[in-house]
C-alpha cells in the first residue's frame, strides 16, 4: 500500500520520513526510479 501512496501522493514520502528514517530508505529505493527523495 506504501507503493500506491508514494505514487499516488509523492509528497507523504515526506511524513513517513518523519515517521521513520528506515522507512524513507526503503522508499527511496523502490522511489529511485521515479523521483529519488532521499538525502
Amino acid at each position: 500500500m506504501k507503493e500506491n501512496d508514494l505514487k499516488l501522493a509523492p509528497e507523504k514520502t515526506e511524513v513517513i520520513i518523519l515517521s521513520g528514517r528506515q522507512k524513507l530508505t526503503w522508499l527511496a529505493v523502490k522511489d529511485d526510479n521515479s523521483e529519488p527523495k532521499c538525502n
